[in-house]
This record gives C-alpha cells, structure tokens and sequence, in this order.
C-alpha cells in the first residue's frame, strides 16, 4: 500500500505517472498468483468437468483475449495519433524558439500566451526554456522549486492569464499577471491555433497597436515591448 501512497506525498504533481508501475506490478502478481491459479484450479478438482463446460471456459477465454486485444490496438492508436498533436511542438513553434535563442538578448523575459489553462499540459510552455534558452515567466513546470512566490498563486494567476487573455483582446489581463506575480517581461509570445486561428485575432490587433512585431510564422506571433 505504501508503493501507491508515497508517491502523492513525496511529488504529488506526477504521483499518477509513477503509480502506474506498482499498478503493472500488481496486476501481474493478480495474473499470476490468483487469477491463472483459479482457472488451473477448476480444471484440477477431482469433479470432471462436462464437455459442455470446456466449451463455455474456451468461448469465455477467447472474448476475453478478443477484448483485451482490442483495447490494446485502440489505445496504441491513440498515444500514437493524439498524444504526439497535442503535447508535441509543432515545426512552426520549434522555428520560433530558434529564432528566439539566435535573435533575442539572453537577458530578454518572455510572456507566453497559448490558451492552454492547464500548466502542466502545456509544450509550449514546457519547451520554451529548454529550446529558447530564455526566461519564461508563464512556465508553471519547476516553477515550485523557485523561491519567493506562492505556488499556488502563481498557477491560478497563469490559468486566468491563459483562460482570459487571448478572447479578451485586451492588455488589461497582461498587466493583472504581472502584477499579481512581480515579473517583468520583455516579448510576448502568442501562440495561433491553426484549428481556430480567430480566437487570438483580437489580441493580436491590440499588440501589434502597441507592442512592436518582430516575428511571425503561421502558428506564432512574436511582439517585443516598446518601452
């Protein structure tokens, strides 16, 4: 029991992801020490078993190998077809991080705005440090280990940065998260979804009023702050 619990106490952020090898574990022991026991059990008890009843066991054991196979083929698919388009960065994305890391100071902050609420789910965000090699203060992932700001406060203040700014087509949602979380930046990185490249149009009117352009390809808008 302390295999499942531990986890949630110790890194309570990914205890799922770490929960699922005692899961296999167990459910191997299951397998093999209870459930393959049983049926070679019946198959041992001094009653005989009817040829009616070998039939139903081998149609029973023939679904359940037709079901399992059948999730396993469905799940494949999906981890190989969804997963890699959500939380994979897109060619266009990879080639403004570059531009970022050849174009930009290496002292330059960078505000990320993607629509995505959730922090944790996020590549963009994820990704950008590593790839840019530059200074993301919307970046939830390690944000803990940092110093002087309240976790929590900072996630709420970035899922309502995310969930507000790109429908409001205001800069009053920029400025509230700075503000709410002490950072300064200075570049605005917008990430167009291609599925609704509407939603952000707003935004990116408003920023380009106020803020200077300096990148732009079909899935990001990059704008430096005029100051």
């Amino acid at each position: 029991a302390s295999w499942f619990v531990l986890p949630f106490l110790i890194y309570p952020r990914s205890a799922a992801t770490f929960n699922s090898v005692p899961m296999a574990l167990v459910c191997s022991l299951f397998l093999s020490d209870v459930f393959i026991p049983s049926l070679l059990s019946i198959r041992n008890k001094e009653q005989k078993l009817t040829a009616t009843w070998d039939q139903e066991s081998l149609k029973m054991t023939r679904i359940l190998v037709g079901v399992l196979l059948i999730y396993s083929l469905f799940s494949s698919m999906y981890f190989v077809n969804y997963l890699p388009q959500k939380y994979a960065l897109s060619v266009d994305q990879r080639q403004a991080m570059a531009w970022i890391e050849e174009k930009t100071s290496q002292s330059s902050r960078f505000m990320i705005l993607t629509g995505e609420e959730s922090g944790f789910q996020n590549p963009v965000q994820e990704w950008f440090p590593v790839i840019a090699q530059r200074e993301s203060i919307t970046t939830v992932q390690g944000r803990e280990w940092l110093s002087g700001l309240d976790f929590e406060t900072y996630r709420q203040a970035d899922a309502s940065l995310q969930a507000e700014c790109l429908s409001a087509g205001t800069l009053n949602c920029l400025e509230a998260f700075q503000t709410s979380i002490g950072l300064d930046y200075d570049y605005v990185y917008l990430q167009i979804d291609p599925q609704a490249p509407g939603r952000s149009t707003a935004l990116v009117n408003t920023l380009s009023a106020s803020y200077r352009r300096v990148y732009n390809n079909p899935e990001v808008e990059i704008f430096q702050r005029v100051r």
